[in-house]
Formats: C-alpha cells, structure tokens, sequence
C-alpha cells in the first residue's frame, strides 16, 4: 500500500539547490533538473524563490522552477502507474496461486477419495473371506464332530 508522505516545504535559494523542511537536504544543481529530488505529494516549493527570480529578471530561474515542478510531476504519476502494474501483477500472481493450489487440493482430495473406496472394497472382501473360511471350518468341525459320534456309537 502506497502512503503519502508527511507534508514538507522545500526551501533555500536558487544557488543552493533543494532543502526540504523536514530535516532531509537535498543539493541539486538546477542546470541538472533530471536529479532533482525531495518532492513528493503532499510537497509544496515556497514561491519566494520563483518570485525572487521573476523579480530579479531571472525568468529563466523561473522556468527552470516550473520544469522542475512539473518533472517532479510526472515521477510521481510514473511511480503511481509503476506501483499500479506490481500490484495488479503481484494480485494476478496471486490469484494463479490459489487456482493451482485449489486444484492441486482438489486432486489430493479426489485420490483420497479413491484410495478410500479402494479400502473399503478391501475390507469387506476380506471380511468375505473371513466368513467363508469360517464357515468352511464349522462345516469342517461338524463333519469332524459327526464321525467321532458315529464312530463312538458304532463301538
């Protein structure tokens, strides 16, 4: 989440560059525009230094102020729309994860279910089987017992 800066007055004289009122000073030559920094939203340039150019018959002072002012601008909204696409992109990421990690769940989730009913097939053939054999050995024991008896009582 982007936060807006504190509000800050950039301060100082044309010859010393930019010193922006909440401590951080910034040196910047005005021939060199591109690098001016210190400017954020929330930022306001005291107009003493453009009025003192215009005044002083520098409007090229003054201009070069404007330039500044509007480059400082058009950084922001640059970083603004930069800002914009890694969010969306990361939100897009983001929403890639979940599906893949959702269908991966589901697959996870569908094995178990097969291995399960695959399981219970086992249990219960198996308890089949168990029953048989011990029917089988209860038919077994009685034909057993049967013969003992005819045995006993042919003697």
């Amino acid at each position: 989440m982007l936060r807006s800066a504190p509000e800050t007055s950039v301060v100082g004289s044309l010859g010393e560059g930019w010193r922006v009122a909440d401590g951080s000073d910034t040196r910047t030559s005005y021939a060199d525009a591109d690098t001016v920094s210190g400017a954020r939203e929330g930022t306001h340039v005291h107009n003493e230094d453009h009025d003192r150019a215009v005044a002083s018959g520098h409007p090229s002072a003054a201009r070069l102020l404007e330039m500044t002012a509007r480059e400082t601008d058009r950084w922001r909204s640059d970083a603004l729309a930069e800002a914009a696409e890694i969010v969306a992109a990361a939100r897009n990421e983001a929403g890639a994860l979940v599906r893949t990690a959702q269908r991966e769940v589901d697959q996870m989730m569908e094995a178990a279910r097969v291995e399960t009913a695959q399981a219970e097939t086992e249990v219960a053939r198996l308890q089949r089987v168990a029953a048989d054999h011990a029917h089988e050995l209860r038919s077994h024991l009685h034909g057993m017992l049967e013969r003992i008896d005819s045995s006993a009582g042919s003697a």
